[in-house]
C-alpha cells in the first residue's frame, strides 16, 4: 500500500497505533524535458502552454510522467479580462481509485494510474 502521491504510508497495528512513520519524500532519478510556447491567437487573446516530461531511469523506464498546462488569457477592455486554465497530469506511480456505488454505498473498486 502507498501513501499520498506515491510515498510509503505509515504502518499501524490492529489497534490503530502507529508502529512506523511513513515517508515524506520520494526521490527519482531520470531525464526531464520541458517545452514552453506563448502565442498570440487574436488581438487580445494569448495562448500559453507548457509541457513537462519525466522518465524515471530506475522504476518503469518505459513510462513517461506528463504535466501539461494550458492557459488562455483574454483581455476584454482595460477593466475586464478573463482566463481559462487547464492542467493534465499523468504519473504511473500514483494510484488513483475508481469508486462505484454498491447498494447506495460508495466503495473503491480498484486503483491504478490515470490521467
Amino acid at each position: 500500500m502507498r501513501g499520498a502521491y506515491g510515498v510509503d504510508h505509515a504502518v499501524y497495528d490492529t489497534a490503530r497505533i502507529k508502529i512506523e512513520n511513513g515517508k515524506r519524500i520520494r526521490y527519482e532519478f531520470g531525464a526531464f524535458i520541458s517545452a514552453k510556447i506563448k502565442q498570440t491567437i487574436a488581438k487580445n487573446i494569448v495562448l500559453s502552454t507548457k509541457l513537462d516530461l519525466f522518465n524515471n531511469y530506475f522504476e518503469n523506464p518505459q513510462n513517461i510522467d506528463v504535466n501539461w498546462d494550458v492557459l488562455i488569457n483574454m483581455k476584454v477592455n482595460k477593466f475586464i479580462s478573463a482566463s481559462i486554465n487547464t492542467t493534465l497530469i499523468y504519473d504511473d506511480d500514483i494510484p488513483i481509485p475508481i469508486y462505484v456505488y454498491v447498494n447506495g454505498v460508495k466503495t473503491s473498486k480498484r486503483a491504478g494510474p490515470r490521467t
